[in-house]
Order: C-alpha cells, then structure tokens, then sequence
C-alpha cells in the first residue's frame, strides 16, 4: 500500500509490499518555526527530495548544496543527509524514499543490466543535484512533482504511475547526466568548471591517494603549476575551499566509512586518516556534518537507526 505522510518525519523507512513512502517535510511545526526541519539522516534507500517552496541548504556527505523551489536533490543509498531552512521563510520539501530493490526486473533484460544493476550495486550513482537548466533536468523535475501528486491522490494504480516515473527519472539521469570528475564528489555547488577540472585533478587524486600522511601545500601547487601563494588564491577561488580544507574534508569523507565499518575508537580513526589532534578532528568533524564523530556512527547502525535519529536531532536540533 502506498505511504504518504504530511508530517514532520522522525522515521523515513518505508515498508510494506510497495516500499515507498511520500512525506511532505514543512518547517512549520504547528506554530513552531524549525530550521533545521529536514532531520538528520542515513539509510540505504534510496531517497528523492523536490522543494515545493522556500530555499534549504542541504548537506550531503559533507557538500553543501543550496537549492531553491523547484529544485531536486537525489540522493543515493548510505549518504548522510540534513536540511536546513534558509532565510526564516517557511519551507516545504518532499521525500520520496523507496527501497531500491522494487526497480529490479524478474527478467535480467538490457534496462536491468544498463542502468538498475549498476544502481543496485553502486557502480552507478544519481547525479546529486537537479535544477530546471537542461531538458533531462526539466524532465526529472516534472516526473517528481507527477510522483507527488500521484502519491496525494493515492488512487487505484497510484503504485503503478509512480513506479514508470521512476523509471522514466532513472532513464533521464543516465542519458542525459555525464559524470564527473572527483571535484563534484566533494564540492557541490562550489565544484569547479569543467575547464578547471584538468587543472585541479592530479591535485585531487594526489590527495585522495594520500590524505591519511602529511599532505603539503608546496607539492599540490607543484602539481598544479603554480606558486604557491597563486595556487592557494586560484583554489580558493574555484573550490570554495582552502587547501588544508579540502584535505581535511577528504579525511572527514573517509573517516565516515571508518565510523559506519569499524568498530575502532574515535581517537584511533582520528590517526588512521591523517588528524594528527583528536579534539580538531572532532571540531572539524562537527563542523562539517553538524554532529559529532559518535553521534554520527550511533545515527548509521542499522540496529539504533531510528533511537539514534531521535537522540541526534533532540541534542543538536531542538535546544
């Protein structure tokens, strides 16, 4: 049976013989304005999400992401996830969260080995972002508000529309979207421009190859070309970022994995991906993800989910 919910969500699972759920967030609670409405959350279905109204700063993974009424943010299964209510407006945002598995076909055809078993095993992945620019885009954005006001309606054979806009989105994204190179992966909206790219990859491969050691400024402007007083002005420019911060945000980007896959104390994955200071990395952790080391591996244990959802947005959303 379809869900669709107008509340504020403490829970995103959708269960069932259909495992979607429709949920309208709105950062009005009553007469309570919140404005980080849009919990904290990691879960390993997948998730579509279309402002309706009002701008919301996103987080996905550490990237920050602005995006405006009538803008999508797709997100894939495992990423850590929170919005923000922007400029004391009201805003309403909804999710369409769905176990991946009701895409797969009983027949291994060319649509399931091109495009849902790629999804499936996370050789694929939906691009990020999605604004009303290029026809594929306009395209998604229209099959998402089609899935809302299906999911609204909730007629007879509501499960079967939105299941071929599922599809038709899935078909969008992957013939329209190229992917990108590692700079869209940790930058969002500050990503460099493909001309950009060429420049800035030996440095960013140079750090995902070796941010666990001393990563020096003096070597990623020599990769680059430049001084380093030029390489410091131009990538600051063009990232969003300063050198050391994209460094540290590589190794926050890791000691994620680190936090969800082992069971290895802060301190020692602090050391294990290049912090050298355990209070820093906790600072620097909290800063980027709004919660600490802790209370983001409490939150991505499949068997606390839900306790820890509640736990994390009480301490850090609600005071």
């Amino acid at each position: 049976m379809l869900q669709y919910e107008t509340h504020h969500r403490n829970s995103v699972h959708a269960k069932g013989y259909f495992p979607l759920k429709v949920v309208l967030n709105d950062s009005h609670h009553g007469s309570q304005h919140i404005v980080e409405f849009f919990a904290p959350n990691w879960h390993k279905e997948l998730e579509l999400v279309y402002v309706s109204q009002g701008t919301v700063l996103f987080e996905v993974d550490g990237r920050s992401f602005e995006l405006n009424c009538g803008d999508a943010l797709l997100l894939n299964s495992e990423e850590f996830h929170v919005g923000h209510a922007q400029h004391g407006a009201r805003c309403q945002v909804y999710a369409i969260v769905f176990d991946p598995l009701i895409l797969q076909f009983s027949l291994d055809d060319t649509a399931q080995q091109q495009i849902v078993s790629p999804l499936l095993t996370g050789q694929w992945k939906l691009p990020t972002v999605i604004r009303p620019r290029q026809d594929w885009e306009k395209k998604i954005l229209e099959y998402l508000q089609e899935i809302c006001r299906i999911a609204e309606s909730s007629r007879l054979g509501a499960e079967l529309k939105i299941k071929a806009f599922l599809y038709l989105i899935l078909a969008e994204a992957k013939t329209g979207h190229t992917p990108a190179a590692s700079a869209d992966r940790y930058f969002g909206d500050n990503s460099p421009s493909k001309v950009e790219h060429k420049r800035w990859q030996p440095v960013l491969d140079h750090v995902e190859a070796n941010y666990a050691q001393q990563v020096y400024v003096a070597d990623l402007a020599h990769l680059a070309g430049l001084s380093v007083d030029r390489f410091y002005r131009k990538f600051k420019a063009a990232t969003g970022k300063t050198p050391i911060g994209f460094v540290n945000h590589v190794r926050i980007h890791n000691a994620m994995a680190w936090l969800r896959e082992r069971d290895l104390s802060v301190t020692d994955i602090a050391f294990e991906v290049g912090f050298r200071n355990v209070s820093y990395f906790i600072r620097a952790f909290k800063k980027e993800l709004k919660c600490t080391p802790n209370q983001y591996r409490l939150l991505t244990r499949d068997l606390s989910h839900t306790r820890a959802t509640e736990l994390v947005t009480s301490q850090l959303f609600y005071k």
